[in-house]
């Protein structure tokens, strides 16, 4: 079973004295030191100056100052001067959070897991109803999706809130766009405003100029009363300016010229102290480089001057040029040279400047091949290990770089459980270098391009038994999606073939409907049509008839059994007499028109009624049923298109 052991720690970065700046550095650490609530603790904190006054350096050196005595803090950073109209403010943001509490390191990871899964769910969401498969989400959105998750995690969240301070930095704030600003002030600012008590909100604004000099920028800070501490940074004395040089190894005769040029800010002393000595000193360069070198073997000299391209030398940071047995005899070698009077810096071994500078000069004119590739080592190494300092650090993310995505179970599938357990417990303590979602991982872009391009400099090889684990995995997944896929569109065609069928049943029972009441309206209006009817007193007519009748049955009776004593033409009268009599009766029956009673006979519509609302409630029923099904053919076409991002993204 492989496992990771703890490994070597790299140094890469140059450690120098923090020089000048000790009255703003100390009030920063005594204002940052203070919980609000009180009228000497600020909620803004104004740190300006002119670009190249230090404004990001002294924050970051009060951040990692030992002499910080913060609350548990959450540091969100937003560099305002490298924003376009359409930066992804959200994802920045959730990049730059940091604490200076571990506890709080799972509640980051989380919180940015659950951000990147609520953007998933937004697009796909808005996809849906779009029907289309890209749809952007606006820079308002995104930053309103990620205060919403921000708060449930960091400002509503009990347990995350126990005296808790949320320090917001935007650098540079002056810098920004009108509508960048408003969007900012609108969903970041005003949302923040309201929470002053658990969590505390603090707000760094740096800038050129103050806030109390920019009525404009005032103005979008008024809903904190204007209670700001207003830090200026001046630029170096000729004193600081000599104390950096000391302690930069620099010559100290161009104090004066560095000052003058620089114009004594901070952060163009090292440009600016280059350029003078690389115009100044340059052309002795070669023959101090010459004077050290000479009493060295050909192989030490040219071990000398790869050292000379790292900032920091040690033992570890050799090891990208030599072995390890060469990086430890060089190790043993250079303390005990007088000449190179090097400076322990607590993490390595550092030149002189000018010596450093001597020796990559002689190194680039007497091996200019070995020079060209080292160099390129040597800056993909400084870029790697600004982000990863150790060789367990460096062997992990090589093992997760052969992945496009992973999770527990992808990483338990080709590890094994236990070294499963060890990745994912190094991807959620060092959330940064991810991106997350609730299911995923990956290394994110910059990580990834670091690690590429220092392996691609080595001529570093994945282990091929490696990837062809992956890849079986990822053939046995694929086969598992492929059949899930299959099975949905199934689904999905055999519930639009239910959908067709209901509404061509709809469609009839709509026919129907329409018919029936067309017709029942057609009767209604014939009905309405035929005039009133009456009936008159016939008493006097219907005895008339009922008379003339019995007078023709007797005349018939008489007729057919006298007939021969009277005449047979009483028989033919008395048929006559019976007819007329039956006419007579049926005319009178009818309803005649009458002044004195009119009525219409009712028009009978009830089982007609009857059966439309049957065919309604039928109706209805089969279009709650087409509603179920319309709604399974989304959730099966999302299915489909979670199984189609699957396939786009295999493991490696």
């Amino acid at each position: 079973m492989v496992e990771f052991r703890i490994g070597a720690v790299y140094a890469v970065k140059d450690v120098f004295k923090f020089i000048g700046r000790d009255v703003e550095s100390n009030l920063l650490l005594k204002e940052l030191g203070s919980g609000l609530g009180t009228d000497a603790v600020h909620p803004i904190i104004n740190l300006y100056g002119e670009e190249g006054s230090g404004r990001r350096s002294l924050l970051q050196f009060v951040w990692e100052s030992p002499l910080t005595r913060m609350p548990t803090t959450l540091r969100v950073r937003l560099d305002c001067n490298t924003l376009a109209e359409d930066a992804n403010l959200a994802t920045t943001l959730s990049e730059t959070l940091e604490s200076n509490d571990k506890k709080l390191t799972p509640v980051i990871t989380l919180f940015r897991k659950e951000y990147a899964q609520s953007l998933r769910d937004y697009t796909d969401s808005a996809s849906a109803a779009e029907s289309q498969e890209n749809n952007g989400i606006g820079a308002d959105m995104q930053l309103d999706i990620w205060m919403e998750t921000f708060f449930q995690h960091f400002v509503r969240h009990p347990d995350n809130t126990r005296g808790l301070q949320l320090l917001i930095e935007l650098d540079d704030f002056d810098l920004l766009s009108e509508n960048l600003k408003d969007l900012i002030i609108r969903l970041l600012i005003q949302p923040l405003s309201g929470q002053h008590i658990d969590p505390q909100v603090r707000f760094i604004v740096t800038g050129k100029r103050a806030l109390k000099q920019s009525p404009d920028l005032l103005k979008c800070w008024s809903i904190f009363g204007n209670n700001t501490l207003d830090i200026e940074l001046k630029p170096f004395t000729l004193s600081e300016v000599s104390q950096w040089i000391r302690e930069h190894d620099h010559p100290e005769d161009i104090s004066s010229r560095l000052l003058d040029e620089s114009r004594g800010l901070p952060g163009k002393l090292d440009s600016v102290a280059e350029h003078i000595i690389e115009t100044e000193h340059s052309q002795g360069w070669l023959a101090i480089a010459e004077k050290v070198l000479a009493p060295l073997p050909r192989e030490q000299q040219r071990m000398l001057c790869q050292a000379a391209l790292l900032p920091i030398i040690t033992e570890n940071n050799l090891s990208i040029f030599v072995n390890a047995e060469q990086a430890r005899n060089i190790m043993r070698l250079l303390p005990s040279n007088t000449q190179l009077k090097f400076r322990d810096t607590g993490h390595g071994l550092r030149f002189p400047k000018e010596l450093q500078r001597s020796l990559q000069k002689w190194y680039e004119k007497h091996f200019p091949a070995e020079y060209r590739i080292d160099i390129a080592k040597a800056a993909a190494f400084t870029e790697l290990i600004s982000i990863l300092p150790g060789t367990k650090d460096r062997e992990i993310l090589n093992r997760l770089s052969i992945f496009n995505y992973f999770n527990n179970e992808v990483l338990t599938e080709i590890y094994g459980s236990a070294l499963a357990r060890q990745l994912i417990e190094y991807v959620e303590t060092h959330s940064n270098l991810f991106e997350h979602t609730t299911g995923n991982h990956r290394i994110s872009v910059n990580t990834r391009k670091a690690l590429e391009t220092f392996n691609k400099v080595n001529n570093f090889q994945t282990d091929t038994e490696d990837l062809k684990r992956v890849a079986n995995a990822w053939h046995k997944r694929r086969e598992e999606i492929l059949s899930g896929k299959s099975k949905a569109e199934e689904r999905l065609q055999n519930q639009e073939k239910n959908i067709d069928a209901l509404k061509n049943d709809i469609r009839k029972i709509q026919h129907d409907l329409l018919e029936r009441k067309e017709r029942l309206e057609n009767l209604k209006k014939r009905y309405n049509s035929m005039p009133l009817q009456g009936s008159r007193d016939t008493s006097k007519s219907m005895g008339s008839s009922v008379a003339m009748q019995l007078l023709g049955v007797a005349l018939l009776y008489v007729g057919i059994f006298f007939s021969d004593t009277l005449p047979l033409a009483y028989a033919v009268v008395g048929i006559l007499l019976i007819f007329a009599g039956l006419f007579l009766q049926s005319k009178h029956l009818r309803p005649q028109t009458s002044t004195t009673t009119q009525h219409k006979a009712p028009l009978n519509t009830e089982n007609a009624e009857k059966n439309m609302q049957f065919l309604n409630l039928k109706k209805n029923q089969l279009q709650v049923k087409l509603g179920a099904f319309t709604s399974n053919v989304q959730r099966y076409k999302n299915e489909l298109r979670e199984f189609d991002a699957l396939l786009r993204e295999p493991y490696s």
